[in-house]
């Protein structure tokens, strides 16, 4: 295990003479990195295995030593993981050196000690070649896909993400945490598609096949703008509650408008939404018992009926207000300090589901949104737009066509308002990379679907 070999006590003695005060935190963020980057072009159809592979690794680690004082935070990060750098970097952070501090043994903290493997993104190669060469059936050919994606050249940009972390303080101290998830972008010459996945199971690919195959079809026209009702599938659904959910109720964020402990209790949202951020509760392979503070983390529940309950905290916020928790601190890395970001939104389905026939069927007449391109929350404002490649256009409750990109645009709390019901089964997904201040992270959500009545449409 990563960090097995550290000598705890000899770090937390060398941390104790950096703590001045008795309120300060003083921690040590460890942290290895591994992604594994296979790249695939293929050349013509009639030699669809004809493709160029390249396998590439990239592994890197390091530390960072910070302390947390009233309201400032100084840090000091390495890209090594030896007992050298651990004590520069404590010397830097220090306001007084500490000089006769013991040099505690780090081991082989810095070691690699397998080599990668990575058997696994081979056989994904495989499997969505296989589904992109398909030609498409007769449903396909009536919402508009043709041959366009079989006869193209493609690239896939296949990665294995791998993290371990652990947090050493004055205050909590974290066993090492692993993550371990994909990332996967499919590039074509009219576009890219990407997802996130936990699990590399045949229900997500073919999600992801598909929707890589509807976009080879001729550029549509948009819908009609003004309110429209319309069923967002679990990935839509997904990022639409990251961005306006857990972006808006991070107290960082949150603070920007006034003092976040003021949000707790104000409706923000439709009474549908029961809505949390539990890291614990994610899928296995991205599970987290504690923050990247060292903090256990908790099943904070952001939305209760629609109304905010707990909005998310890191150690800092947490210190300045007595109703915020710690446990939801990130860091992008090990260069930046943490603050405050979701983990993994879970909306808990209705007791009685309003989505309990097809998705067409419950909406009569409106769009399908499968898959959600990008969002954007305005934190000033509280303005949302999400930006939609393709939606399936309802009539009657029968799909009837297809629409071209548009955009579901409105104020946060106008848009969770429109959902009235949603499906019966969360499904585990990826909202996507999370880039809050150029820090990207994944994040993730186990969601049903929502059925929204009179979303603004803009083209």
């Amino acid at each position: 295990m990563p960090f097995s070999s550290i000598d705890v006590p000899g770090v937390l003695r060398l941390l104790g003479r950096i703590a001045e005060r008795p309120d300060d935190l003083v921690d040590l963020f460890l942290e290895r990195r591994e992604t594994v980057f296979l790249a695939v072009e293929t050349r013509r159809r009639a030699s669809r295995r004809d493709t160029r592979s390249e396998l590439q690794v990239h592994r890197e680690g390091g530390l960072a030593v910070r302390l947390l004082r009233d309201e400032r935070t100084w840090l000091s990060s390495r890209d090594e993981l030896t007992t050298d750098a651990f004590v520069d970097a404590a010397r830097r952070v220090a306001r007084t050196p500490p000089h006769a501090a013991a040099r505690p043994t780090f081991g082989d903290a810095d070691l690699w000690s397998t080599p990668a493997q990575a058997t696994e993104l081979w056989e994904l190669r495989d499997r969505l070649l296989d589904g992109l060469s398909t030609p498409p059936d007769a449903t396909e050919r009536a919402l508009g896909v043709d041959d366009t994606l079989a006869d193209a050249e493609l690239r896939l940009e296949l990665r294995r993400h791998r993290r371990w972390t652990k947090s050493i303080s004055n205050g909590p101290i974290s066993a090492t945490e692993r993550e371990s998830f994909y990332s996967i972008a499919i590039h074509a010459p009219w576009g890219r598609v990407g997802s996130l996945l936990t699990r590399l199971d045949a229900p997500a690919i073919e999600r992801l096949v598909a929707a890589a195959r509807a976009t080879a079809g001729p550029r549509l026209e948009p819908p009609s703008e003004g309110p429209t009702d319309c069923v967002l599938e679990p990935d839509a659904a997904a990022v639409l509650l990251h961005e306006a959910v857990a972006h808006v109720l991070e107290a960082d964020l949150l603070a920007r408008g006034g003092d976040p402990e003021a949000a707790i209790g104000v409706e923000l949202g439709s009474p549908h939404l029961d809505i949390f951020d539990d890291p614990a509760g994610a899928p296995e392979s991205v599970r987290r018992l504690a923050d990247d503070e060292g903090f256990p983390t908790l099943r904070r529940c952001l939305l209760r009926a629609g109304r905010i309950e707990q909005p998310i905290a890191d150690a800092a916020w947490a210190r300045r207000r007595e109703r915020l928790e710690p446990g939801g601190g990130r860091r992008g890395d090990r260069h930046e300090p943490p603050d405050p970001r979701s983990s993994h939104l879970e909306l808990i389905p209705e007791a009685e589901p309003t989505l309990t026939a097809t998705p067409a069927e419950a909406l009569g007449d409106g769009l399908i949104v499968s898959r959600v391109e990008r969002g954007r929350l305005d934190p000033a404002t509280g303005h949302l737009r999400l930006m939609i490649p393709r939606a399936m256009q309802v009539a009657g409750g029968t799909i009837v066509g297809a629409t071209g990109p548009f955009a579901i645009v409105g104020h946060v709390a106008e848009v969770l308002g429109t959902i009235a019901g949603t499906g019966a089964e969360a499904v585990a997904s990826g909202a996507g990379w999370c880039a809050k201040h150029g820090r990207r992270l994944p994040v993730w959500a186990t969601t049903p679907a929502v059925f929204c009545r009179g979303l603004e449409i803009r083209r």
